[in-house]
């Protein structure tokens, strides 16, 4: 649009990126985050008819008080597609989280203030981990499990994930190398054929659980091999077949 304007970002949208007002609508972009005054070039409508304006940033002139330190950031971020809170402060984090949940209660006719507080679950209780990883292949074709690059169908793979146990990422790599030595085909949504889709690890109170989610059922080679890498991370080893369109479980 050729002119650039000064907003403040107020909210994250489902996708991660900071939202401002404009106009009647919105601008939508990455890398800023609620708290963040800055300046942008408005651009057309993400789509015909759109209140949602994309933006290109020209500059922050205030940083949130609600941003972590660079030193804090994940390596990953902008490069992986998960965790689009982390450029937050924990307690910043916790508040948006909360003002998302009063908005639900009012969008369903509550009282917001049936909520008081959203509190971190204590350290000294176990978490619940899940980590959802897709198989592909990397720029150089080789076969890897990883996550989507935002907004893309790419893979970030071979980086270790702050937000998940250490286990994950290093099985999930070696489970890729083996089944890439098998010749085990991923699976192409396309053409409707091959094997692997995804890979979801999880941890918990009733352990480690490790699932290798294909479209038919894997050659018997690397079914073995699949349960021996799961056992070696104390982790039981399911497979579940999904031969419908998307990666649903």
């Amino acid at each position: 649009m050729g002119r650039i304007i000064c907003v403040r970002v107020t909210d994250f949208d489902e996708r991660g990126q900071g939202v401002a007002p404009f106009e009647k609508g919105t601008l939508h972009l990455k890398g800023v985050v609620p708290g963040d005054e800055i300046l942008v070039e408005p651009l057309l409508p993400l789509s015909r008819g759109s209140t949602r304006y994309g933006a290109r940033l020209e500059a922050v002139r205030t940083i949130s008080p609600g941003r972590r330190p660079a030193e804090e950031l994940c390596p990953n971020l902008g490069v992986c597609g998960g965790c689009p809170l982390s450029v937050l402060k924990p307690s910043c984090q916790l508040a948006f989280k909360a003002s998302r949940i009063r908005q639900a209660l009012a969008d369903a006719g509550c009282a917001p203030e049936l909520l008081s507080t959203v509190e971190p679950a204590s350290s000294a209780q176990k978490a619940r981990w899940r980590s959802f990883r897709h198989f592909g292949t990397d720029p150089s074709g080789r076969l890897v499990a990883g996550f989507y690059v935002p907004h893309t169908h790419s893979l970030c793979a071979g980086v270790p994930c702050k937000a998940e146990p250490s286990w994950c990422g290093v099985l999930a790599a070696r489970l890729g190398e083996a089944l890439a030595r098998l010749k085990v085909p991923l699976y192409d949504e396309a053409a409707k054929t091959g094997l692997l889709r995804a890979l979801l690890l999880r941890q918990g109170r009733p352990g480690r659980l490790v699932t290798l989610i294909c479209a038919a059922y894997p050659p018997e080679e690397a079914l073995v091999c699949f349960t021996e890498l799961a056992a070696q991370y104390g982790a039981g080893a399911y497979l579940l077949i999904n031969d419908q369109a998307g990666n649903g479980l």
